[in-house]
């Protein structure tokens, strides 16, 4: 079964990776899978460290980055060759400047299309999910006429293992809106740890991001360890 992780995220998502970035190969190469996407928040800092250790396991290396867009919502871009990677990078820079200190907002429209671009509309924090999430379907259904005016058929729609509650109704929703604009799917796992008993290290993190400590409640905090590197009959 011919599987890649699109959706992937290392330590250079700061305190928000938990699993090195040759953990993470180790553990694709394993499951058999032949290549890996790199989706850190907001940066490619990553990008040449896993260049070189996906190119040691043989595995093939796909850049990528899940950006912010002004209003807080993410959007995973994936570069379909080096033009593309140099539009990611030219976009997180401007999101950088105008944004506030480790808050950067980029502008959906300064990506300018999607040429040399995959766009995947995201994880549950993306503009089509969340609105959906809420209810709002009416909203859900413009912003993806928004991203596919933009992106046309380089727009993707993110699909999730169902391991959160809402996701079978979500799943439901975007499948059929997918149908009617004509928008794809596309299976991630939002990939933060390379097994699942590295959960503990991930949620550890995400404590220290948010100031808190091990016996908060935070919505940050994932529910369950389902966010590690599937197996692709798993993913299946």
């Amino acid at each position: 079964m011919n599987f890649a992780h699109l959706h992937c995220h290392s330590p250079y998502s700061f305190l928000d990776g938990g699993s090195s970035i040759r953990k993470l190969l180790r553990r694709a190469s394993s499951e058999g899978m032949t290549a890996l996407a790199l989706t850190d928040h907001d940066n490619v800092c990553g990008a040449v460290e896993f260049f070189r250790a996906a190119k040691e396991l043989g595995i093939k290396p796909i850049q990528g980055a899940e950006i912010t867009l002004r209003g807080g919502y993410h959007l995973t871009l994936i570069a379909r060759n080096p033009r593309g990677y140099a539009r990611i990078c030219g976009l997180l820079t401007k999101s950088h400047l105008e944004g506030k200190r480790r808050e950067p907002a980029a502008n959906l429209w300064d990506l300018g299309g999607g040429e040399d671009l995959f766009v995947l509309s995201g994880c549950r924090r993306g503009e089509i999910p969340s609105k959906l999430l809420i209810g709002d379907r009416d909203g859900a259904e413009k912003a993806m006429k928004c991203h596919l005016e933009l992106f046309g058929d380089s727009l993707f729609l993110e699909m999730q293992p169902p391991v959160l509650p809402g996701d079978t109704y979500l799943h439901k929703e975007l499948l059929d809106m997918g149908e009617r604009l004509g928008v794809r799917p596309v299976a991630t796992a939002n990939v933060h740890y390379a097994h699942k008993a590295d959960f503990p290290i991930h949620d550890l993190l995400t404590c220290v991001r948010r100031g808190i400590t091990i016996s908060e409640v935070s919505s940050e905090r994932h529910l369950n360890a389902e966010n590690y590197v599937k197996s692709p009959a798993q993913m299946a």
